[in-house]
């Protein structure tokens, strides 16, 4: 087992997101009523959650909106962070372990 040098975000659809997927998804959706939540790696040490909601909300936005519907003229529109936490319930912490023995590999996106 490993320790890995990141924290996570661990981010979960509220309903309200849930309706939007719904409503404009490009492909049926493989969720009907709780999709999973994704993880996000982040800056192993932190102290203050909102102050890592604040830096990366719009990138988990576009990409959570990217898995749904293509067409950005179709997304929800955010004025803040709060806005963000209307369609999205996020967890913070700090220890990553890797429980496997093959080597993580990353994929640019």
């Amino acid at each position: 087992m490993k320790l890995l040098n990141r924290g996570f975000a661990h981010v979960r659809p509220t309903h309200l997101w849930m309706d939007w997927a719904l409503a404009n998804a490009n492909e049926t959706p493989f969720f009907t009523s709780m999709p999973e939540a994704t993880l996000y790696l982040v800056e192993e040490d932190f102290w203050e959650e909102e102050d890592m909601i604040k830096k990366y909300y719009k990138k988990i936005f576009y990409q959570e909106c990217l898995t749904v519907c293509d067409d950005e003229t179709l997304w929800p529109i955010l004025s803040n962070h709060e806005d963000f936490l209307l369609y999205f319930d996020m967890e913070f912490g700090t220890f990553v372990y890797d429980l496997l023995k093959t080597d993580l590999i990353a994929e640019k996106i």
